[in-house]
């Protein structure tokens, strides 16, 4: 059984109250964009118990990853994927410049010092509303649509510079389209990943620069996932991202 022990105490780990913090449409201005991905399926369960080993993880990933000038998409995973009421949005605003008329250097240093501060706070608001909304309380689903996000993901992607995802999730696809378990080598797993690839092809148009602006994918697989039911699991995954563009190795993550 899948156990994500997450808790909703890592808030006041990090951050203070949050409720009543919202940002505002984003701009046209070139951003990244952090897509967090966050498995609902049923044996994916939310705990009281805090996980030091992930309340690490996820701050040093942040601290990477989540910078002034990102916008945030949050995609649940599960019987339905792909549906709209699944992704939401969470936009980077950055403060307003304060004077505009001729400024002295010690102004502008003092200014941009400033910008930077304001920056720093809302980057740390943003933090928070992301773990709130990971850890609510959701209703569970029998499947785990993980393919189908993908044409979403590239779909997403367009208006950005740079895109950065992180899943939560130990990566088993149970749906109509496959029920990915471990496999028995890595052969047989980039096989099957190819097919799904070529699938993705012919039901949505994608093609082999889809996820070109990705610059990472992080893996984070909930504690206590048996490591037996995952063996091989990165081969099928890598091959798919691959031949969709994406350039870099699949890093995956423990905290069991």
């Amino acid at each position: 059984m899948k156990t994500f022990i997450l808790s909703i105490a890592i808030l006041s780990f990090f951050y203070g109250d949050v409720n009543k913090v919202t940002f505002p449409m984003s701009t046209s201005e070139t951003k990244d964009l952090l897509i967090i991905v966050t498995d609902r399926s049923a044996s994916i369960k939310v705990s009281s118990v805090p996980n030091p080993q992930e309340i690490k993880i996820l701050k040093t990933y942040f601290n990477k990853n989540l910078k002034p000038k990102t916008d945030v998409l949050l995609m649940n995973v599960d019987s339905h994927s792909g549906s709209p009421v699944n992704n939401e949005f969470i936009y980077f605003k950055q403060a307003k410049k304060g004077q505009t008329g001729f400024q002295s250097d010690e102004d502008k240093v003092l200014e941009k010092n400033l910008q930077d501060m304001e920056d720093r706070k809302q980057v740390k608001k943003m933090q928070a509303i992301i773990l709130k909304k990971i850890l609510s309380n959701h209703q569970a689903s029998n499947n785990t649509y993980l393919i189908d996000i993908l044409p979403k993901i590239s779909e997403h992607s367009k208006p950005y510079s740079r895109v950065y995802i992180l899943f939560i999730s130990d990566m088993l696809e149970d749906s109509s389209r496959i029920r990915v378990k471990s496999f028995v080598n890595k052969k047989s797993a980039e096989s099957k990943g190819a097919i799904e690839v070529m699938k993705l092809i012919e039901d949505y148009g994608l093609n082999s620069d889809a996820l070109k602006k990705v610059q990472s994918v992080n893996v984070l697989v909930p504690a206590n996932t048996n490591p037996e039911t995952i063996i091989n699991v990165d081969y099928f995954w890598q091959i798919i991202f691959s031949r969709l563009g994406y350039r870099n190795k699949v890093e995956w993550q423990t905290s069991y």
